[in-house]
């Protein structure tokens, strides 16, 4: 793969790992719980069901794959809450969002081999990330606590883009802002659709992370190091 200058790769999962893989529940339980503002609902259950609701509802005012912040959903969550004052509901959503994104960012790290495999990667190639998050810069932030933002040319989000992955456009975005050609690209991620099949619709040759899953006819690595590997 000579012809090869850019690296894409998935971030949640392919780069960043979590100390444990959070159900739907989970995102509204960090969200909840210690947040010191859990007294405007009668339990941590009716506050599921108000973060449920939100999602319904913001998914059904947007495109299919549109992306929306996290804090509209949380602001929703909030608005609805007839216990909340409304000189409260600001500071309401902000202790709510800081008490999940700190929970979130707790349970984020980046294994040791990752980090040495992107550096020597960053030495031959140009490295991209395209991701979809729901907090704005969030991804950016994760990098840098993990100080590897820097080895990063690119940092492409859903939420600052506007359109989640499987959406073609956040790719054309991502190859337009690199100014190169899809066959000088390689993509890695672990999820099949996203990171796999999409980016071989649209001309990229992309290798499918192996976290357990099984696959026929594809192209997997069981690791940073198997990818470097394919990549000679």
């Amino acid at each position: 793969m000579s012809q090869i200058k850019y690296i894409f790769l998935d971030c949640m999962e392919t780069i960043i790992d979590l100390h444990e893989l959070p159900s739907s529940s989970d995102y509204a339980y960090w969200t909840y719980f210690n947040s010191g503002v859990e007294d405007y609902w009668e339990n941590f259950n009716e506050f599921l069901i108000n973060y449920e609701e939100a999602k319904n509802s913001i998914s059904a005012n947007l495109a299919y794959n549109e992306e929306y912040d996290i804090i509209q959903r949380i602001d929703y969550v909030v608005k609805h809450n007839g216990r909340i004052g409304l000189e409260f509901k600001h500071r309401v959503s902000e202790r709510l969002f800081n008490t999940y994104w700190n929970t979130y960012k707790s349970k984020c790290f980046v294994h040791q081999d990752v980090k040495a495999a992107l550096v020597n990667l960053s030495r031959k190639y140009k490295l991209v990330v395209i991701s979809n998050f729901k907090v704005r810069n969030g991804i950016e932030e994760l990098l840098e606590i993990n100080k590897i933002k820097h080895l990063f040319d690119l940092i492409i989000t859903s939420i600052n883009f506007g359109w989640r992955k499987p959406d073609h456009r956040i790719y054309e975005y991502a190859i337009n802002l690199s100014k190169c050609r899809t066959n000088e690209i390689v993509f890695m991620g672990d999820d099949y659709q996203n990171d796999y099949v999409v980016p071989r619709q649209i001309g990229i040759k992309s290798f499918l992370l192996n976290k357990g899953q099984t696959y026929i006819n594809t192209d997997m690595v069981a690791n940073y190091l198997e990818f470097e590997e394919k990549l000679t």
